[in-house]
């Protein structure tokens, strides 16, 4: 099988590439950017490491936020009580209850975002750490099909044929990771 340039306009002046020579050509490629075990590691410690501390912080703002809620009741309780003692107009009541009811909604809701996310951003991390790894067996296999997405996880849309040799501009982190194994 041969391959041609990924010119867009018009017919490509360039000479075909035999498959056997791409093969090789994206599988030193993926070489290039696989991450070492011992990276892999260590990243993935800080990674728990980081979730650990996330985890600590966001049990102590729900605690914070559950002492809010908890005052609020209490002040909340204090001005019905004012309100059936008649110490209070019906108005200033119904504008303050208002008041406290939207905080503790608030509140309320924090306390679910923080529970939910304070970890979301470890996901893609997690998730880079593990393509990293694969890297080394799937430049090893003749599948060009795994390659290839492997390449697009790298490259996206950028990777081409030019003068019978593939290119590319990696995103940020895979960059980051060439030029640290450098």
């Amino acid at each position: 099988v041969y391959y041609r340039c990924t010119k867009k306009r018009g017919p490509c002046s360039q000479s075909y590439v035999r498959e056997e020579a791409l093969t090789t050509q994206l599988s030193d490629m993926l070489f290039r950017y696989a991450l070492p075990p011992e990276w892999a590691k260590e990243r993935s410690r800080r990674a728990d490491k980081d979730e650990q501390e996330a985890e600590d912080i966001a049990g102590i703002s729900v605690q914070e936020l559950r002492a809010k809620i908890a005052d609020l009741n209490e002040r909340e309780s204090r001005l019905t009580d004012l309100y059936i003692s008649q110490d209070i107009y019906r108005d200033a009541y119904l504008e303050r209850k208002r008041s406290f009811m939207s905080d503790r909604k608030t509140a309320e809701e924090q306390i679910a975002r923080l529970k939910r996310d304070f970890t979301a951003w470890l996901q893609p991390l997690r998730e880079w750490i593990n393509e990293g790894l694969k890297l080394n067996g799937i430049a090893r296999n003749t599948d060009l099909p795994s390659k290839k997405i492997s390449l697009q996880k790298i490259f996206g849309s950028n990777l081409t044929l030019q003068s019978r040799e593939a290119r590319g501009v990696p995103r940020n982190q895979w960059f980051s990771l060439a030029t640290a194994k450098e």
